[in-house]
């Protein structure tokens, strides 16, 4: 047989009649413990609140991040539509570049063509207004022969030679 007792749950603690100085230390004991777990106690509530300050601190920049990216996405957003546009006026200005740059090309050949006719011109006027002054001489001679001698006046000319009148009535020389 065994003497063992059954096992028995352990009792709260009750005070047995003992010695008032074993009283006052378990006393002590036991207050000193309960502070000590109320101290802990607000440890671990303040330790609590400083972790849902952090939290939400957290939170709110979280938040403020969230907005600037949305900043940050939707200036993005216009900045390349800004580039798209500075490109497509670039496009154009490059274009209209060219353009004026064919233009100019065709416009200078045209004035050089221009000034080409111009001389020829000139110069078909110049042998015209040689050939008319000889012509004119040439008509102005016959007549003063077929008239005689005493016809050397200017009314037996039917023609004035005017050669230098003529030159200016042809316009100014453009060289």
């Amino acid at each position: 047989m065994s003497l063992r007792r059954p096992h028995q749950e352990p009792q709260p603690f009750q005070a047995q009649p003992t010695s008032p100085e074993l009283l006052k230390k378990v006393e002590t004991s036991i207050i000193r413990e309960a502070k000590q777990e109320e101290k802990n106690l607000k440890h671990v509530v303040k330790d609590l609140g400083t972790t849902e300050k952090g939290v939400n601190k957290a939170h709110k920049s979280a938040d403020k991040a969230e907005t600037m990216l949305s900043k940050a996405e939707k200036n993005e957003h216009q900045t390349l539509k800004n580039l798209n546009r500075a490109e497509n006026n670039h496009d154009r200005a490059v274009a209209n570049v060219h353009s004026a740059q064919n233009d100019m090309q065709m416009r200078t050949r045209e004035f050089t063509k221009a000034q080409q006719v111009l001389e020829s011109k000139k110069a078909q006027v110049e042998a015209a207004i040689k050939d008319h002054d000889n012509h004119t001489a040439q008509r102005n001679a016959k007549l003063a022969a077929l008239r005689g001698p005493e016809s050397n006046n200017e009314a037996a000319k039917v023609v004035a030679e005017a050669t230098g009148a003529r030159a200016s009535a042809a316009g100014p020389t453009v060289a």
